[in-house]
């Protein structure tokens, strides 16, 4: 049936597939047909011989086959492994973050069905995320779900926890059960922050830095959050057209956290920036060497934006 190699920084939606492929395959063959290899752990000659060998239990078996860039052997000679795999089988070749300059990733993208799977952003989460609420019995539309992408790191592992919680209290997802039930990330919170003082919101600025305050955030953390989110605005400037994904490998951060911030960054120019970038870290020194209200100092420097 073919060998196929899923590969790619999106481990959730790597073992999403994998497990849909799990569930048909079951369905067709049985519980029996299926196989999981840790390559790690087992010698070549032995993985050869169970994705070549027939199954006593399944006329067909699918292998799912993990830690290949660990099995040197193989590692090697990735062609070995192809040319072995039974008519009869279906193999999965399971290699996450692989080292795209090794013979390994070569020849597994040139001589099995290749797919690298990334981490999603924009439009492609939001429905995601629709169809994810969906399949667990609830609701959610595209802006409350683009609501609660914001609110958290945009990681699918972490809305997948906040979306099986929401549908359990209320299968009707709105912003006010997300207000709710949904710790905000710092990082959300700060671009909430400065998205408010860039669109002269002073209202909003004092009380999203009150409710922070309230929380015990100290004044000084609540600067080096700003001047990364500056940073991360900084980056995304000078990009210029970069794809999303390498931005964020750039950054470190979730593709979701740089769509986001783009319609920001698009606001400001790059000496901006800099210039506002300049101003907090020396709004920083003077809260560490003076005797200043830091509350007062840093609160003046977000509303005078």
């Amino acid at each position: 049936m073919g060998v196929t190699t899923l590969t790619g920084s999106n481990l959730f939606q790597i073992e999403r597939m994998i497990n849909d492929r799990i569930t048909a395959y079951k369905a067709k063959f049985g519980d029996m047909a299926i196989e999981r290899i840790d390559a790690e752990e087992i010698q070549a000659s032995e993985i050869i011989a169970r994705v070549s060998s027939e199954s006593l239990f399944a006329s067909n078996k699918l292998i799912v086959l993990k830690g290949l860039a660990a099995n040197r052997e193989l590692a090697e000679a990735p062609d070995r492994l192809i040319a072995a795999v039974s008519e009869a089988h279906e193999l999965i070749v399971v290699l996450p973050k692989p080292d795209k300059r090794s013979r390994l990733f070569s020849e597994l993208k040139k001589g099995t069905q290749f797919n690298e799977i990334g981490p999603l952003s924009g439009s492609g989460l939001v429905g995601w995320l629709i169809n994810l609420v969906a399949e667990a019995g609830g609701h959610i539309d595209r802006a409350t779900a683009t609501y609660l992408i914001e609110r958290t790191t945009g990681d699918q592992v972490a809305l997948a926890n906040e979306a099986n919680k929401l549908v359990s209290y209320d299968p009707n997802i709105t912003r006010q059960t997300i207000d709710l039930l949904v710790e905000p990330s710092p990082q959300s919170t700060i671009f909430q922050l400065l998205s408010a003082a860039f669109s002269g919101n002073k209202r909003a600025v004092e009380r999203i830095y009150n409710e922070q305050r309230s929380m015990k955030v100290e004044a000084q953390q609540i600067i080096g959050l700003i001047v990364w989110q500056l940073h991360q605005l900084a980056v995304i400037k000078a990009a210029k057209s970069k794809p999303v994904n390498e931005i964020a490998n750039d950054l470190g951060v979730k593709p979701n956290s740089v769509s986001a911030s783009s319609s920001l960054a698009r606001r400001l120019s790059e000496a901006d920036l800099n210039n506002l970038i300049t101003k907090l870290l020396a709004l920083d020194d003077k809260i560490k060497q003076q005797a200043v209200n830091d509350d007062d100092v840093l609160l003046y420097f977000l509303l005078s934006i």
